[in-house]
């Protein structure tokens, strides 16, 4: 099904020829300004509001380009933040559209429709959009971090690597593909030594979350290190969290403990605390992960967490090949070649380490 793509075509010919090459008006540039720094610096607040400036900027000039890019990446970005009050998917399609009948080669259009594309599991889609972007304009560093991402979906991993190198190049201080090249040593190999890359992680101003390390630092740094990242992760919940340090420390370590009970009784806690685990795939994927509930794992959001090392037990097991297989991994990879980690067995079959 190539749906999206469909859609695209559809919108650009109906809003093709609207293209005005005057500078856009005033007042809209100052609303996406505002609109931009408050993306840049998003978080549950701040993301609707960016949201509001990036739409109040297109009804004040319907003819500038680049602000629907920016509200397409916006709306594109919603779900992931809990935000589920409109159909941001077909919201960001519509807007993608409109910036694309205006500029043909918008790469930030490109990139939220590479994305979307991605995230509903049409992979060659995916590629398509990205690498578009990239050849509409080779300097464009999200579009070679999103398409190093797409790669890293489909655990082609020395191919991701090389996007997130040239990202680097172009913005060796670009946090999100320090954070992405660090997670991606050890994803391709087990021995991969991340220390490095880890730590230059650390120093830089990146603030998410970091489950694609939480297992391996429990293995090989020790309790004050998985401590210390937890801190940082209990401070985006939107509830107070900072009880769940200890908790999650000790399902990180303690073979002896009933990771199931123990379970059961955060996820009661939170939701008594007013955190519902549906409401946010991220945070609930981390203390899953966290707790050995694999199978478990929300699978409604694009992130490679079955790829993620130092988690014991969930390399093989049913719950990654059944998030493979939600994902739609397996049929692009007979297509267009199985990565490293996986093997094709017989005609419709596959096994990954």
């Amino acid at each position: 099904m190539r749906y999206l793509l469909l859609s695209l075509l559809v919108l650009t010919a109906t809003f093709a020829g609207r293209a005005d090459a005057r500078e856009p008006a005033e007042d809209a540039r100052a609303a996406f300004a505002e609109g931009q720094e408050l993306y840049i610096n998003r978080d549950y607040e701040r993301l609707p509001l960016a949201i509001a400036r990036f739409e109040a900027a297109v009804e004040l000039d319907e003819t500038y380009a680049e602000a629907w890019a920016a509200l397409a990446m916006a709306y594109a970005l919603a779900p992931h933040w809990a935000i589920t009050d409109r159909d941001y998917h077909a919201l960001a399609v519509e807007a993608a559209g409109r910036a694309l009948a205006l500029e043909p080669d918008n790469a930030d259009a490109l990139v939220t429709l590479g994305n979307l594309s991605g995230e509903a599991g049409e992979y060659g889609e995916a590629i398509e959009f990205l690498t578009r972007a990239v050849e509409a304009n080779p300097a464009h560093v999200p579009a070679r971090l999103f398409r190093g991402d797409a790669l890293r979906m489909l655990g082609y991993f020395e191919q991701a690597d090389e996007e997130y190198a040239a990202c680097l190049e172009l913005d060796p201080t670009f946090v999100r593909c320090l954070h992405r090249r660090a997670a991606l040593i050890r994803e391709a190999d087990a021995q991969g030594d991340y220390r490095a890359a880890f730590s230059q992680l650390l120093e830089s101003r990146f603030s998410d979350v970091l489950p694609e390390f939480l297992g391996v630092v429990a293995a090989e740094e020790g309790d004050i290190a998985v401590r210390a990242l937890l801190r940082e992760y209990v401070r985006i919940f939107p509830v107070e969290a900072r009880w769940l340090v200890a908790p999650m420390a000790r399902a990180l370590s303690d073979e002896d403990y009933d990771r199931a009970a123990a379970l059961e009784q955060v996820e009661a806690r939170l939701v008594a605390d007013g955190f519902d685990p549906a409401s946010d795939d991220y945070l609930t994927m981390t203390y899953r992960l966290a707790f050995r509930a694999y199978d478990q794992v929300p699978t409604h959001f694009a992130l490679p967490w079955y790829w993620y090392r130092g988690y014991p037990c969930l390399e093989g097991s049913d719950a990654q090949r059944a998030a493979i297989i939600r994902f739609g991994l397996p049929d692009y990879w007979r297509e267009h070649g199985f990565p490293d980690r996986c093997e094709p067995v017989g005609e419709d079959d596959f096994v990954c380490e």
